[in-house]
């Protein structure tokens, strides 16, 4: 019963960013914010971890899960950001 609940908020949720531009608009700023100066940190410190496998290569294993967490948030975060975006394209 919890699940079927679940189900049809996600399913409202939906429905309410598909047909109200408004709502999308708002959600596009609002992960906005939190989505793009994360993306720009993680390019930044994926130059640097990539140019540590060359230079020290004990950095760079030390720093390996620092980065893939940071490669998780960043994912998790695009995720429905681009999924927000795409529905004004479409």
């Amino acid at each position: 019963m919890k699940i079927i609940s679940i189900i049809i908020i996600v399913a409202g949720i939906l429905f309410i960013i598909r047909s109200v531009k408004f709502v999308r608009v708002i959600l596009t700023i609002v992960i906005g914010i939190v989505y793009i100066p994360l993306n720009k940190f993680n390019t930044k410190v994926q130059k640097w971890y990539f140019k540590m496998k060359t230079e020290d290569i004990v950095i760079y294993r030390a720093f390996t899960p620092f980065y893939w967490t940071l490669v998780a948030i960043t994912f998790i975060v695009s995720v429905p950001y681009e999924f927000v975006i795409a529905n004004d394209i479409h």
